[in-house]
C-alpha cells in the first residue's frame, strides 16, 4: 500500500474505516455467527490487529525520505534494492510499533471473543 499508488487508492479507505470503526462491537456478532470456537477467536484477533499494523506500516513506508530514494535511483539501484536497503530500514520503527500495538489489540480481541467461552459464566 505504501509502495503503490493504485493499491493505496483501493485499500487505504478500507483500512481507515476499519481502524476508526468500533470493531470491538462487531466481535460479539462474529462469535454469534462462528460460535465460541477457534475460528471466532482468530477472526476477532485479525479484525482488531490488522488495521493497526497496516496503517502504521503504511505511514512508515510512505514517510521514507524522497531524497534517499532519488539517491538510490541515481546510483542505478533497482526497486527491489530500494525497498530492501532504504524503505524497510527507514520504516522499521513504525512497522514494529504497529506490530506491538497489533499484538495488544489481538489480546483484546481474544479476551472479547473468549468472554462467553467460560463454562461457569452466568448470563
Amino acid at each position: 500500500m505504501g509502495l503503490s499508488r493504485s493499491v493505496e487508492w483501493l485499500t487505504l479507505p478500507l483500512f481507515v474505516i476499519a481502524q476508526a470503526a468500533p470493531m470491538a462491537a462487531i466481535i460479539p456478532m462474529i462469535t454469534y455467527v462462528y460460535g465460541i470456537g477457534l475460528t471466532a477467536k482468530i477472526l476477532a484477533v485479525t479484525v482488531l490487529a490488522v488495521p493497526v499494523i497496516a496503517m502504521n506500516s503504511y505511514k512508515g513506508i510512505r514517510n521514507t525520505s524522497p531524497s534517499l530514494l532519488e539517491m538510490c535511483r541515481s546510483f542505478l539501484g533497482t526497486r527491489t534494492q530500494a525497498v530492501w536497503k532504504i524503505v524497510l530500514p527507514h520504516a522499521g520503527g513504525l512497522i514494529f510499533a504497529g506490530l506491538r500495538l497489533g499484538v495488544a489489540m489481538g489480546f483484546i480481541g481474544v479476551v472479547i471473543a473468549g468472554a462467553p467461552d467460560h463454562p461457569d459464566r452466568r448470563g
